[in-house]
């Protein structure tokens, strides 16, 4: 397909880890005693010391399905997919992995004794130019949803109206949540360029005695996040501290005993960005506040346990 290739947004940085989280489905009671056979979903998790960046940013690629009764799993580090588990192959996560054997990345380095790719670690510790490219079979299959289009392959609508590639693509684009006359194409991560190992930072110079100067004190400023506590130090309010609040509280309200663990609460995010047609960013920026340890210390409607076991989060301010 010739169409809509590739998206230009770039950055430089250094894959720190690559793991793998698992979301599992089918796997309470009701559901065994349906008969509904249990089934995860696995998303490939990377950690990315972007250059000028504060802290590592988190980037979530799907990765496919595995199935736990077949002893399929995950390692307790997180980095191997184990028991015949694997990156299904028409996933952001083996587009991502092809996108670093296309750069030079020898293919034979990331699979195990039976030729399965279960580990790609020895991509960690890297530096990379980063893109995203347009990922054309999910962009493709939300355009034919909204123009009524149920042939997988074909481009007629409702009422038998006649669409052309070009016009489905374009209907498959994601709304912007704020400004609602921009649209974006739907895009994955991949591996532009190899740059190598992180070099060594130089020292910082030594600043001459006389253009010593002293920063004013953070605690002059209070402010508090959306919802939240003073912490003596100015914060950046974050756009989405307002739908994630929402989500989780609404996930704990409809929880077993009104309780979630905080490794479980990716699957919030995942759920509300596929029931409501978001961008994969847009989905990474609440599994990411659901990540963070400060954000759930905020208990705004809830109860946050980082000293318990997994941490769970429970309904209740």
């Amino acid at each position: 397909m010739g169409l809509f290739k590739k998206a230009s947004s770039t950055f430089s940085g250094e894959l720190q880890t690559l793991t793998f989280e698992e979301t599992k489905w089918n796997s309470d009671a009701a559901a065994k005693k349906a008969g509904a056979k249990p089934y995860s979903t696995i998303s490939m998790v990377l950690s990315i010391d972007k250059d000028g960046a504060d802290e590592p940013i988190k980037q979530f690629l799907e990765a496919g399905f595995f199935y736990p009764d077949r002893g399929q799993t995950i390692s307790e580090d997180g980095t191997t997919l184990e028991g015949g588990g694997g990156v299904g192959e028409d996933t952001e996560s083996a587009a991502f992995i092809q996108s670093a054997i296309d750069k030079g990345v020898d293919p034979a380095t990331l699979v195990d004794g039976d030729g399965n790719g279960t580990n790609f670690a020895v991509l960690t510790g890297q530096r990379y130019e980063f893109g995203r490219a347009i990922n054309v079979r999910k962009q493709m299959a939300s355009g034919r949803k909204k123009l009524g289009i149920k042939d997988s392959k074909g481009y007629t609508g409702k009422l038998g109206k006649e669409y052309t590639e070009a016009e489905v693509m374009t209907a498959g684009r994601k709304q912007d949540a704020k400004d609602k006359s921009i649209f974006y194409n739907q895009t994955y991560l991949v591996i532009e360029d190899i740059l190598g190992e992180k070099a060594a930072a130089a020292p910082a110079p030594k600043a001459a005695a006389a253009k010593k100067t002293v920063a004013a004190p953070a605690a002059a400023t209070k402010t508090v996040a959306k919802g939240g506590k003073p912490n003596g130090k100015a914060v950046e309010v974050p756009v989405d501290y307002e739908t994630a609040d929402s989500l989780l509280v609404t996930a704990l309200a409809d929880a077993k005993n009104s309780t979630l663990k905080k490794a479980s609460l990716s699957s919030v995010a995942v759920k509300w960005a596929v029931e409501n047609d978001k961008t994969n960013e847009e989905r990474d920026e609440i599994r990411n506040l659901f990540a963070d340890d400060t954000y759930l210390g905020r208990e705004q409607g809830w109860k946050f346990d980082v000293e318990g076991k997994d941490k769970p989060v429970s309904l209740g301010a």
